[in-house]
């Protein structure tokens, strides 16, 4: 009972090693590969050089990916305030085509309204026509 219960335990724990080697992958790669560079040079590794050579390089993926986020936000700023600059033209428009629309105009698009009630692309057509507004 005992030596079962101490398999599992051995397993349980070789099976966090290796959750810790997956996760640690590249510090082992690291060793591995300076260790053949001991055997095959017969020369003493730097670890301490190797270190810092990793440090500068995390720290300068850090800084592009902090430098490609503050230009995604910049970019969709002016994304939105292209938008919103296009937004108010637009109703700008709307607002000049509306008071261009004068009472003889409303009352023939009444008309056009309740001839081509049952026909919904003649009507679009004609209003199109009488109010000079390109509809797609």
């Amino acid at each position: 009972m005992i030596s079962g219960l101490t398999w599992i335990a051995v397993k349980t724990r070789f099976k966090k090693a290796c959750s810790w080697c997956k996760k640690n992958w590249k510090f082992f790669a690291g060793l591995v590969t300076a260790g053949l560079i001991l055997v095959l040079t017969r020369k003493s590794v730097n670890f301490s050089k190797i270190l810092s050579r990793v440090r500068e390089d995390h720290e300068k993926e850090i800084d592009i990916i902090d430098r490609s986020h503050d230009l995604e936000i910049s970019e969709r700023e002016a994304a939105q305030k292209r938008y919103f600059e296009v937004i108010e033209e637009l109703e700008e428009k709307y607002r000049e085509a509306e008071k261009n629309l004068d009472k003889k105009k409303q009352k023939e698009i009444k008309r056009l309204l309740d001839k081509y009630n049952d026909d919904p692309e003649e009507l679009t057509k004609r209003i199109a026509e009488l109010t000079g507004f390109s509809i797609h």
